[in-house]
Protein backbone atom coordinates (compact mmCIF):
# COMPACT_ATOMS: atom_id res chain seq x y z
CA UNK A 1 0.00 0.00 0.00
CA UNK A 2 2.86 2.62 1.27
CA UNK A 3 4.73 2.16 -2.49
CA UNK A 4 1.56 2.53 -4.09
CA UNK A 5 0.65 5.96 -2.30
CA UNK A 6 4.50 6.86 -3.03
CA UNK A 7 4.33 6.42 -6.83
CA UNK A 8 0.81 7.81 -7.43
CA UNK A 9 2.69 11.22 -5.41
CA UNK A 10 5.49 10.68 -7.81
CA UNK A 11 3.25 11.12 -10.69
CA UNK A 12 1.37 13.73 -9.29
CA UNK A 13 4.85 15.72 -8.92
CA UNK A 14 6.27 14.64 -11.77
CA UNK A 15 3.16 15.55 -14.16
CA UNK A 16 3.04 19.22 -12.37
CA UNK A 17 6.48 20.16 -13.44
CA UNK A 18 5.75 18.85 -17.11
CA UNK A 19 2.38 20.95 -17.01
CA UNK A 20 4.13 24.00 -15.35
CA UNK A 21 7.26 24.15 -18.37
CA UNK A 22 4.96 23.90 -20.49
CA UNK A 23 3.39 26.87 -19.53
CA UNK A 24 6.29 28.70 -19.21
CA UNK A 25 7.10 30.19 -22.93
CA UNK A 26 9.66 32.84 -23.47
CA UNK A 27 9.67 35.97 -21.24
CA UNK A 28 10.76 38.89 -23.40
CA UNK A 29 10.41 41.59 -20.67
CA UNK A 30 7.34 42.22 -19.26
CA UNK A 31 5.21 39.98 -22.22
CA UNK A 32 5.10 36.54 -22.29
CA UNK A 33 5.12 34.73 -25.50
CA UNK A 34 3.75 31.62 -26.13
CA UNK A 35 3.07 28.66 -28.63
CA UNK A 36 -0.24 29.72 -30.88
CA UNK A 37 0.92 33.38 -30.94
CA UNK A 38 1.84 35.16 -34.17
CA UNK A 39 5.16 36.22 -35.79
CA UNK A 40 3.76 39.75 -35.49
CA UNK A 41 3.00 39.61 -31.75
CA UNK A 42 6.32 37.86 -31.18
CA UNK A 43 8.30 40.57 -32.63
CA UNK A 44 5.89 43.64 -30.57
CA UNK A 45 6.82 41.48 -27.54
CA UNK A 46 10.57 40.89 -28.10
CA UNK A 47 11.93 42.69 -30.98
CA UNK A 48 14.42 41.38 -34.01
CA UNK A 49 16.22 37.82 -33.89
CA UNK A 50 19.45 37.56 -33.86
CA UNK A 51 18.86 35.06 -36.88
CA UNK A 52 15.89 33.70 -39.00
CA UNK A 53 16.07 30.31 -40.98
CA UNK A 54 13.54 29.50 -43.49
CA UNK A 55 12.89 26.82 -45.10
CA UNK A 56 9.19 24.89 -46.70
CA UNK A 57 8.28 21.32 -45.46
CA UNK A 58 6.00 18.89 -46.99
CA UNK A 59 3.11 17.55 -44.90
CA UNK A 60 0.77 14.83 -46.16
CA UNK A 61 -3.24 15.89 -45.91
CA UNK A 62 -5.85 12.87 -46.61
CA UNK A 63 -4.23 12.13 -50.58
CA UNK A 64 -2.43 15.02 -50.81
CA UNK A 65 0.63 17.26 -49.85
CA UNK A 66 1.08 20.98 -48.80
CA UNK A 67 3.78 23.38 -48.57
CA UNK A 68 4.31 24.46 -45.25
CA UNK A 69 6.71 27.82 -44.60
CA UNK A 70 8.91 27.22 -41.46
CA UNK A 71 10.87 29.78 -39.81
CA UNK A 72 13.02 29.17 -37.11
CA UNK A 73 14.05 32.37 -35.15
CA UNK A 74 16.91 32.55 -32.68
CA UNK A 75 16.89 34.88 -29.95
CA UNK A 76 20.17 35.30 -28.13
CA UNK A 77 19.76 37.55 -24.84
CA UNK A 78 23.36 37.25 -23.26
CA UNK A 79 25.19 35.26 -20.82
CA UNK A 80 23.06 35.17 -18.02
CA UNK A 81 19.80 33.60 -20.10
CA UNK A 82 19.28 30.81 -22.46
CA UNK A 83 19.39 31.00 -26.15
CA UNK A 84 15.45 30.55 -27.53
CA UNK A 85 14.75 29.32 -30.79
CA UNK A 86 11.05 29.56 -31.90
CA UNK A 87 9.59 27.64 -34.83
CA UNK A 88 6.80 29.17 -36.79
CA UNK A 89 4.66 27.29 -39.44
CA UNK A 90 2.90 29.58 -41.44
CA UNK A 91 3.29 32.45 -39.44
CA UNK A 92 2.03 30.98 -35.99
CA UNK A 93 4.20 30.14 -33.35
CA UNK A 94 4.48 25.80 -32.90
CA UNK A 95 7.27 25.60 -30.73
CA UNK A 96 9.59 27.27 -28.03
CA UNK A 97 13.38 25.26 -27.87
CA UNK A 98 16.35 26.62 -25.52
CA UNK A 99 19.51 25.97 -26.47
CA UNK A 100 22.82 26.70 -24.41
CA UNK A 101 23.58 29.84 -22.32
CA UNK A 102 23.76 32.88 -24.46
CA UNK A 103 26.70 35.39 -25.00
Amino acid sequence: MGQKVLLFFACLTISGLITAVDAYGLRCGDNLVDVGDRKIDVLAKCGEPVVIDEWYEEESFRRSSVSIHVEEWTYNFGPTRFIYFLKFKNGQLVEIRTGDHGY
